[in-house]
């Protein structure tokens, strides 16, 4: 028994090739030993055959109609013919039972024909060694013999009982898979019998006979595909296909062999049938072709879209008119966001416009793109649009000036010269309103433009014969005559407008609420450097002012004086390095007034991001040198 328990177990633990399925129907052949229990019970065996005829309803139930035939036999002792004396009458050995013709023999056999209906219950229905239960109702016809000659019994020649009776089959079993649909099988059923005439004695009050058997044998399994893995696909095809019949994913990516085949189409042996780096069913909950590396074709393989969080079937995520593996890839801007810099113009406009679709502003006058396309109408990529000395964003947020016009006011003054040479209006021809307008003044009559009375004899400009007779402000303190009057759009050759150069700005960070210079901020020590290059490389006579410029927080006044504060601690930090005091000619601070970006409200700086208003804010803290004499 030890040994049989050991045999079940290896069995168990191998791996078979398939399993029992719903729907299947099966044939079973068995040689099988009978053994019967009853008044003359003994050691003695008989040999019989079996067969069966199961349908499986459920992979853990199925019906089995099985049949046998079969004998077994018992010992006839001198204790028996003593034992059942109504039975053999005091006959012996060798006679013949009373009123037949049938010797009495020392070995009798008992003739089993039984039929039986069994509910067979597969414990293991998955695995290829099968643990079975078997429970039933049958019929058995049974023919009790002598054994030399084979003659019935007294008793069945009398006909004292039914040759037909009823049988209770219990039992257990096992069935191994040798292939699809071959199998193994052995089993041991218990028979409870509604008769006790199985050796053709009855005893009043006794129980009834009863025999087993004990057999082995072979099913073929006659209908039904096995689908071991249950994926839809019958073991067969899965094995002309190399897939593994008893894993419904052969490759592990999360869609079942059936799926891939009949589905999506892909490859059931490879998890990333298109290889662009995502599983097949990661593809499906993607929403990408698993058969396709770049499925909408802009450029970025499906794995990539997902990492950027794109859309792998749309080309263009943020519909601005480029192709996200463009955007990407050349441009370097965010193909999920039409504007990607928030500057008012999306990203194919800003390639359109040969702008910088990562940079608000592209030429860092402080307008941003989309103002200088949309609303003031000036150019991008140009600082200062006109050339007139003035950025952009100075003429159109501060001076409100025309950032396309170089001399709004048309008084032959370019903008930038009458704000900072002149300091006159830009906006008003005659900023002293002497009757003269500036540019009359300051390129013919060589008075003051801002001074009615250049020279304070009391008499305004255009009414004094000499004008300029008690000051030595004007025309290089030269008394001058006026000359012929030319025409104001006919400007003297001899004499053309110099346009003063752009400031330089330099970024320059300090401690919180101080003139301190933050030496460990990179940016800083990098713009040092380059100030100092600056005015070492140019020559003697470049004479320049620090212009300091503070961002939006606090007050204005105390902007105002950190400004300068802040421009003198770096004039003081360049003499310390070498560079001559008369360079610098001075300092001045305007606090925030002059910003490069235009700060956002208090309402829209609240729902901005930290880092974001910091990215304004930063930019206009710096330091401005402003060339008042410049090597040219």
């Amino acid at each position: 028994m030890k040994r049989f328990l050991v045999f079940l177990m290896i069995l168990w633990g191998v791996t078979a090739h398939a399993q029992i399925q719903q729907g299947r129907i099966s044939m079973g052949v068995r040689g099988s030993t009978y053994k019967y229990w009853g008044e003359f019970t003994d050691d003695q065996y008989g040999w019989g055959g079996e067969g069966a005829l199961r349908y499986d309803f459920l992979p853990w139930l199925g019906l089995e109609l099985n049949g046998g035939v079969g004998s077994t036999c018992f010992r006839v002792t001198p204790y028996s013919l003593q034992a059942f004396p109504d039975y053999y009458n005091g006959k012996t050995f060798g006679d013949r039972y009373t009123g037949t013709l049938t010797r009495i023999d020392k070995m009798n056999e008992i003739r089993i024909a039984h039929y039986e209906a069994n509910s067979v219950f597969h414990l293991a229905p998955s695995k290829g060694f099968v643990p079975q239960l078997f429970l039933g109702f049958g019929v058995i016809n049974i023919y009790p013999t002598n054994h030399s000659d084979h003659d019935p019994l007294p008793n069945v020649i009398n006909n004292k009982y039914p040759r037909y009776n009823l049988v209770v089959p219990v039992g257990f079993g096992f069935e191994y898979f040798l292939s699809d649909d071959a199998s193994i099988n052995a089993r041991a059923m218990f028979r409870l019998t509604s008769t006790d005439n199985l050796d053709d004695i009855s005893v009043e009050n006794s129980s009834n006979d009863y025999f087993a058997t004990i057999g082995g044998g072979f099913n073929f399994y006659l209908t039904g595909d096995l689908d071991s893995d249950g994926d839809g696909i019958p073991n067969a095809e899965e094995r002309r296909l190399g897939l593994d019949p008893k894993v419904s994913d052969t490759d592990g990516d999360g869609l079942t062999d059936f799926e891939e085949i009949n589905v999506t189409h892909t490859d059931p042996k490879k998890a990333d049938s298109d290889s662009d780096g995502l599983t097949d069913k990661e593809e499906v909950v993607f929403k990408s072709s698993p058969i396709k590396i770049d499925t909408d074709g802009d450029g970025l393989s499906d794995q990539e879209e997902m990492i950027r969080a794109t859309n792998p079937n749309a080309p263009d995520t943020d519909g601005d008119g480029l192709l996200d593996g463009d955007e990407i890839k050349r441009y370097g801007s965010d193909p999920t966001k039409a504007d990607g810099d928030g500057d008012g113009l999306n990203d194919a406009d800003e390639l359109r416009y040969d702008t910088n679709p990562r940079n608000p502003d592209t030429d860092g006058d402080g307008l941003f793109d989309g103002t200088e396309i949309k609303d003031s109408k000036t150019n991008p990529n140009k600082i200062d649009t006109d050339g007139d000395g003035l950025s952009d964003s100075e003429e159109y947020l501060i001076q409100k000036t025309d950032p396309n016009n170089p001399d709004t006011d048309g008084d032959a003054l370019m903008d930038g010269e009458e704000i900072i040479r002149y300091k006159t209006n830009p906006k008003v021809q005659d900023t002293d309103y002497d009757g003269w307008n500036d540019g009359e003044e300051v390129l013919r009559r060589c008075t003051s433009p801002v001074n009615p009375d250049t020279d304070g004899d009391g008499i305004i400009d255009p009414k004094d014969p000499e004008p300029c007779a008690l000051s030595c402000c004007c025309c290089g303190g030269k008394k001058q005559e006026p000359p012929a009057t030319p025409k104001l759009d006919e400007p003297k050759k001899e004499n053309p407008v110099k346009q003063p150069k752009p400031k330089r700005n330099f970024s320059i960070r300090f401690l919180k609420n101080s003139d301190q210079i933050d030496n460990t901020d990179p940016e800083t020590q990098r713009s040092i450097k380059e100030l100092k290059d600056y005015l070492a490389s140019e020559c003697e006579k470049l004479r320049v002012t620090f212009e300091g410029h503070t961002s939006g927080e606090g007050s204005p006044g105390r902007n105002k004086v950190l400004s300068d504060m802040r421009a003198r601690a770096v004039k003081q930090l360049m003499i310390q390095q070498g560079i001559s005091p008369e360079k610098i000619q001075g300092t001045i601070g305007f606090g925030a007034t002059m910003p490069i970006f235009p700060e956002p409200d208090k309402a829209t700086a609240k729902r901005m991001r930290k880092d974001e208003l910091e990215g304004i804010r930063k930019q206009n803290r710096r330091i401005s040198v402003r060339e008042d004499i410049s090597c040219d």
